[in-house]
């Protein structure tokens, strides 16, 4: 088994928790405003989830000559989502909005298939371990600059929430560097 920090399995992580988020929010039966609120949170950090893969997997992957291709139109694929992050959020009513978020569910949920098949497996096969979890290390820099982890947890902080319980998890995952902020949040959500 990797390293925790690995990019890969920190990558299926992230894109795991953004797509049952939006299919959550993609979901029948919400009216308009939940889902609106629902999208505050979750588009802008679909933008910074693009950002983070273009600043770390796809930079690495226009170097790899057979993956170059694959790096570019995963590049195009992130133009489109990044479009229809912006009509979602130009959404004038909650049908509209539905169907926007049912697109860029697909287009999320296409543009993962095709990273994984074409640029997933290439990266296990060429890179190595050491290589692997470098490139996580540098992800997990560019993700907490972009701030993404409010909804996208790397795995190491998460064994520190489910491992403890009390104030003593919370003083311990202060220590290892997680936001106060966030700590708020989780103890909030949490209810204890």
């Amino acid at each position: 088994m990797g390293h925790s920090w690995e990019i890969l399995r920190c990558l299926a992580a992230d894109r795991g928790a953004l797509r049952a988020r939006l299919a959550a929010a993609a979901a029948a039966g919400l009216n308009f405003e939940e889902r609106r609120e629902q999208c505050k949170v979750l588009l802008p950090f679909i933008t910074a989830q693009l950002r983070v893969e273009e600043e770390t997997l796809l930079c690495r992957a226009l170097e790899i000559e057979n993956c170059r291709v694959s790096a570019m139109a995963a590049l195009e694929e992130h133009e489109l989502i990044g479009v229809m992050v912006d009509r979602a959020n130009h959404s004038a009513h909650g049908e509209q909005l539905e169907a926007r978020l049912r697109v860029l569910l697909d287009l999320v949920d296409a543009h993962t298939m095709r990273g994984e098949k074409n640029l997933v497996q290439p990266f296990r096969l060429q890179l190595s371990v050491a290589e692997r979890e470098e490139m996580g290390m540098r992800y997990r820099q560019v993700k907490d600059r972009n701030e993404l982890t409010p909804i996208f947890q790397l795995p190491i902080r998460e064994s520190v929430f489910q491992g403890q319980s009390g104030r003593l998890g919370y003083v311990i995952a202060w220590l290892l560097g997680v936001p106060v902020w966030l700590l708020l949040l989780v103890f909030v959500i949490r209810g204890h």
